[in-house]
């Protein structure tokens, strides 16, 4: 099986990579590929932990591990596989070194694991790379799945070949995953039971300073310098999806009128839409300004709405949230991370569609966050935004939330060093 994932991987491979190279500036493309090949260029001490965390979402999950584990000795190397992801490890774990994934081909893992010598290869969420598994494996190097989630779709796909997935989780060590429903998807596809352990989920350790089991991520919540100058009652929208944006103007139209002091921050989960975003705002008569070019004080402070198109500011534009709108759950997508704003006792809407993250139920019936359709979203923003009242208690129920779900971090690290000494 391993034989005939390798043909269509390296087929899939030649049809991709002239793209996913060409994707990249000039300047990245020797790195990305150079490192995709195998070829890293950090040498850290052997035994440091190879964490790997694919895109944004993940990292955000794995930086308060990865400092974690750091305050406990350890030295760490973060694997991605996206620009943003790689941007945003990069501004939120200073001194960590970050690489490229490698290709799951067998040249490129063993070249990396060779270079790299890690005493343990964590997969962060639902990155399972059959390849990678299997060769780290075969060196003796633990593999263990942290923070693991098996979404719906994936766990549809991955029963058509449970045979295969049941030689992979026989390769790791430790597969713990978020809640008791990954918990039976995960032995439903073959994962030991004696190997599955409900840890909970690394993105309720984000921490603040004054609250929380850490404060590790201390150095991205810092207010950026363009929020100083954009005050008044703001509607952060973060992480949105294409058609999302359309909703979420038009709610903040509506409400302006009678609230001429209200502001937007709006921040697609995808930085390179943010020219259609921009479009939007001005087909919608907003003056608006880009983050990554914020222009001087006065005139953000006369601009309506704000275009985050930087990657790792989001997470500390929330604090400056009134109410806080999660992408990805208007549309079947599934939500984005919906705890960053209630961490900053923020309320928090979303729509329908938040599969992603099932503990959003609990969220909502602690009056903590609020779910809706479409139609529903500017009058729950006109409730909090006129309640001053409602939206103290909801912010503050958040974060309690938050607060009492904390831990994931520190149970994982204990199980760990339990299982790997």
């Amino acid at each position: 099986m391993f034989f005939l994932y390798g043909i269509l991987y390296s087929a899939a491979l030649v049809f991709f990579l002239p793209r996913e190279f060409f994707k990249r500036a000039p300047g990245a493309r020797r790195v990305w590929l150079r490192e995709k090949l195998g070829f890293v260029e950090t040498r850290p001490a052997t035994g440091a932990f190879l964490v790997h965390a694919a895109s944004v979402g993940e990292v955000a999950a794995a930086v308060p591990f990865v400092q974690a584990l750091r305050g406990r000795g350890k030295e760490v190397v973060l694997s991605v596989i996206t620009d943003t992801g790689r941007e945003m490890a990069m501004k939120r774990l200073p001194g960590v070194p970050v690489i490229y994934m490698p290709f799951d081909l067998p040249f490129s893992i063993k070249k990396t694991l060779g270079q790299l010598k890690p005493a343990c290869l964590c997969l962060v969420e639902t990155e399972i790379w059959p390849n990678t598994v299997r060769i780290a494996w075969a060196q003796k190097i633990p593999v263990c799945m942290l923070n693991g989630r098996i979404s719906e779709k994936s766990f549809s796909g991955y029963k058509k070949a449970r045979f295969f997935m049941k030689r992979i989780f026989g390769m790791m060590r430790m597969v713990c995953v978020q809640d008791e429903v990954y918990a039976k998807r995960a032995a439903m596809l073959g994962a030991g039971e004696n190997k599955i352990h409900i840890t909970g989920n690394f993105k309720f350790d984000l921490g603040l300073p004054d609250a929380g089991p850490s404060a590790a991520i201390s150095a991205a919540i810092k207010k950026p310098q363009w929020l100083e100058n954009f005050q008044g009652m703001v509607i952060v929208a973060g992480s949105t999806h294409k058609g999302e944006e359309e909703l979420v103007i038009s709610a903040f139209r509506r409400l302006e009128a009678a609230r001429p002091g209200l502001k937007l921050v709006l921040a697609p989960r995808h930085p390179q839409r943010a020219p259609e975003a921009a479009a939007l705002l001005e087909a919608a008569g907003l003056s608006y300004f880009r983050t990554s070019a914020p222009p001087a004080a006065q005139e953000i402070a006369r601009s309506k709405a704000a275009l985050l198109d930087t990657v790792g500011e989001l997470f500390s534009a929330y604090q400056a949230a009134s109410a806080a709108v999660v992408g990805g759950s208007f549309i079947p997508h599934g939500g984005q991370n919906p705890l960053e704003p209630a961490w900053w006792a923020v309320p928090v809407i979303s729509g329908p569609h938040m599969g992603n993250f099932p503990f959003m139920a609990r969220m909502t019936a602690s009056g903590g966050a609020f779910q809706t359709e479409k139609e529903g979203l500017y009058g729950i923003l006109e409730r909090l935004l006129d309640n001053k009242a409602l939206r103290l208690e909801a912010g503050k129920r958040a974060r309690e939330f938050c607060l009492a779900e904390a831990g994931a971090v520190k149970r994982t690290l204990d199980l760990m060093e339990r299982q790997l000494n």
